[in-house]
């Protein structure tokens, strides 16, 4: 009787540990939901710092173009 026992009370325990795993990971689950608001929120955030990118980049690069024309002593092109 007294082994039963311990069986029981070693599968609570493992009961109780995943109905709290269960608990935790549905939480996860419910919090990655995103409505269509905060989706177009953060379309146009990676648009725009795409574009921020690219605009960036490309002042570096017309820099640096300037930079090693004049260096040449070449005029530079636009």
């Amino acid at each position: 009787m007294v082994e039963r026992a311990r069986f029981f009370a070693l599968g609570r325990r493992r009961v109780s540990v995943v109905a709290v795993l269960l608990v935790i990971f549905t939480r996860v689950a419910r919090a990655q939901y995103l409505d269509p608001g905060s989706g177009s929120f953060l379309f146009q955030a990676i648009v725009a710092g795409l574009t921020i990118l690219i605009f960036f980049f490309s002042r570096i690069r017309d820099s640096l173009k300037r930079l090693t024309s004049r260096l040449m002593g070449k005029e530079p092109q636009e």
